[in-house]
């Protein structure tokens, strides 16, 4: 018995490649629904749609992505990193990666095991 997209009405692996994962993480539902009750407080001014969100996670160029760059710079903005590297849909991955290594392991030392295993955290930033 294979799970089916009821939208599509093929098996999800088939939906999308790459997208099967992201299909049984509830937490990118959850941030979704955030995102989309919440945008115009967190200064996010495109639409927000779980498709094509996840239709951008799982393309292979998804730092080139205007939708992601959309949502993640005004978040970004909002966590008083460093200007010495500017901030742009050209660089919110850069930020992002930034971002996920200074909050893998908090204050106390105590290792966030999502961020630890994030792919994001090995990727350096260049210099300013």
């Amino acid at each position: 018995d294979e799970e089916r997209d009821p939208l599509r009405d093929v098996p999800f692996a088939a939906a999308r490649p790459g997208a099967a994962p992201l299909r049984k993480c509830w937490e990118l539902a959850a941030v979704v629904d955030f995102l989309a009750i919440y945008k115009s407080r967190l200064g996010i001014v495109c639409a927000i749609d779980l498709d094509d969100i996840e239709a951008e996670l799982c393309s292979e160029d998804a730092v080139r992505s205007t939708l992601l760059a959309n949502i993640h710079v005004p978040l970004l903005k909002g966590l008083n990193l460093s200007r010495q590297f500017p901030l742009s849909a050209d660089t919110w991955d850069l930020w992002l990666c930034k971002w996920v290594r200074r909050n893998a392991v908090t204050s106390t030392g105590a290792v966030i095991p999502f961020l630890s295993e994030c792919p994001l955290a090995e990727n350096p930033l260049p210099p300013p």
